[in-house]
């Protein structure tokens, strides 16, 4: 009996900036994490497929898209006044995101 294993598909190319910031959770990726711009998150997590819901005055509530496995939703804090997150919270939001979902990305 000879069996047949059909190759995995690759996973889909994720775009830039989003490989961007998720690699900036990586303490041994070499390129260095800059600020990023509050529209600049928003705009990279619709990418990931998240919706998000404002739930106070600088409170952002995202909910996975359904065809992640983690149902949970995550929330982070717009800065202000100025609304750009600086590398420290960019890292440690990119951890966050990959510490709830970690079953749900695909490598990078």
């Amino acid at each position: 009996m000879i069996l047949s294993i059909a190759p995995t598909p690759p996973a889909p190319k994720q775009p830039r900036d989003v490989v961007d910031f998720l690699n900036s959770a990586d303490p041994y990726e070499p390129a260095a994490v800059t600020p990023l711009r509050w529209e600049k998150f928003m705009k990279i997590m619709h990418k990931l497929g998240f919706e998000d819901s404002q739930e106070g005055p600088s409170v952002v509530r995202f909910n996975p898209p359904q065809s992640f496995k983690t149902r949970e939703y995550i929330v982070f804090h717009k800065p202000y006044p100025d609304p750009t997150l600086q590398p420290a919270v960019v890292t440690g939001y990119a951890r966050r995101l990959k510490k709830v979902y970690k079953d749900d990305f695909t490598p990078t």
